[in-house]
């Protein structure tokens, strides 16, 4: 080229070239984003682009790719039974729609989540039950008596525990046998009419309580019928209140049986029973009907007679004792018994003696002990003792005594004092 001058100016080239460039900005967000475009975008974007200049000065092309995710909100509905704690950790009592609690969602965004609370309660009761002898209740168990403490816990309608008390009445059923005497036959609450005993009907009726009131029958059935009695009786005979002395036919249409009417009819024989007394009056015992008797009284034998009617024989016995007496005496020389006299020792019997006119013997044992006299004859000086007394005179003196076998014995002193006269 001309330079300034005019002159060729050769100009050569030393060219560096530099590339535009191109690129994709991935992002992500939540409901809506504002790019380096200034553009906010509220959907998923792939084909904005925006032209910078690169690190060379060159214009570098970017193209969005972008996601947005949407935040979410949500009802959390709860059913629960007297209390829940929710997510947001209080925990509510009652029915709630209102509570709200933010988390983020799948796709990272908030999610706003609404409690919808129904609150349902527990509940108890008492299950009233009147039962016949036992009742399985709702727990599986047998109760044989009234109970007023089992508790069984079970889903109300609500689906929450529901604790049931049991308030039970056992009331037992009855068994009896009822007791009947009838004639012929009888007719039961059953409606049967029974013509013989019977120990094994039942029937069953409901008692005060409404169970079952088993009653058994016990039955004796008798007969009315008609008797026949031929009787032979001594003197009298008794027969349905009445007392029969005399033979004949007799017949009672009023006598009952078990309380059944029945005819009876009596053929009476009475035979006549005698009685005969003998009085005896004997010494000391009597033989009668082959019996000894040995004190009086009134006896008696009984006898059947040819027509087999009872006789009695009876003994007025009076006894008179003859008896024998021993007397035993001691006597001094003699002894006068029986208007006899002895004057030895031995044993002397009396036969003549009669009382009421049976014989007596009398014995007597005799002792005669003897009773004697004796002298003494003594010679003294001055004076003499004998027997306590002081004797200073010749004299013949006595003193009666008791031998040892009690007998009377006198002693005579023969006495002759002598005088001491002058000096020795």
């Amino acid at each position: 080229l001309p330079n300034a001058a005019g002159c060729d100016s050769v100009i050569t080239l030393n060219l560096t070239v530099i590339n535009s460039s191109s690129s994709s900005d991935p992002q992500t967000a939540c409901n809506s984003f504002t790019w380096m475009d200034g553009v906010t975008y509220t959907s998923n974007n792939n084909t904005a682009t925006h032209t910078l200049a690169n690190a060379a000065g060159c214009d570098s092309i970017i193209t969005l790719n972008l996601t947005i995710s949407n935040s979410s909100t949500s009802t959390d509905s709860q059913t629960a039974c007297d209390s829940l704690t929710w997510l947001d950790g209080i925990t509510y009592t009652t029915n709630n729609n209102t509570a709200t609690h933010i988390i983020a969602n799948s796709a990272g965004c908030d999610s706003t989540i609404t409690l919808d609370l129904t609150i349902s309660n527990s509940s108890t009761g008492t299950d009233f039950l009147t039962a016949c002898d036992s009742l399985i209740w709702i727990d599986g168990v047998t109760y044989n008596s009234s109970n007023n403490t089992a508790s069984h816990t079970i889903t109300n309608t609500v689906g929450c525990d529901s604790i049931v008390n049991l308030n039970l009445t056992i009331n037992n059923s009855n068994f009896s046998t009822e007791t009947h005497n009838a004639c012929n036959n009888f007719t039961w609450i059953d409606g049967v009419t029974y013509t013989s005993n019977n120990n094994n009907a039942t029937y069953s009726l409901s008692n005060i309580f409404g169970c079952d009131s088993v009653i058994q029958l016990n039955l004796i059935i008798d007969p009315s019928y008609n008797v026949v009695d031929s009787i032979t009786s001594c003197d009298q005979y008794q027969w349905n209140g009445n007392n029969y002395s005399s033979s004949g036919v007799y017949i009672d249409s009023s006598n009952t049986i078990n309380s059944c009417d029945s005819v009876s009819t009596l053929f009476l024989t009475i035979n006549s029973s005698y009685t005969d007394t003998n009085s005896i009056i004997e010494c000391d015992n009597f033989t009668w009907e082959g019996s000894n008797y040995s004190s009086s009284g009134l006896y008696n034998k009984l006898y059947t007679s040819s027509l087999g009617c009872d006789s009695m024989l009876y003994l007025n016995l009076t006894l008179n004792y003859s008896y024998s007496d021993t007397i035993n005496n001691v006597s001094c020389d003699t002894f006068t018994w029986s208007n006899q006299t002895y004057n030895q020792s031995g044993l002397y019997v009396d036969s003549n003696f009669t009382i009421n006119g049976c014989d007596s013997l009398k014995f007597l044992n005799l002792i005669i002990n003897s009773s004697y006299n004796d002298t003494i004859n003594v010679a003294s000086c001055d004076t003499f003792v004998w027997d306590s007394v002081n004797y200073t005179s010749s004299g013949i003196y006595t003193n009666n005594y008791s031998s040892i076998d009690g007998c009377d014995s006198i002693v005579t002193l023969e006495l002759d004092i002598n005088s001491n006269v002058g000096t020795p």
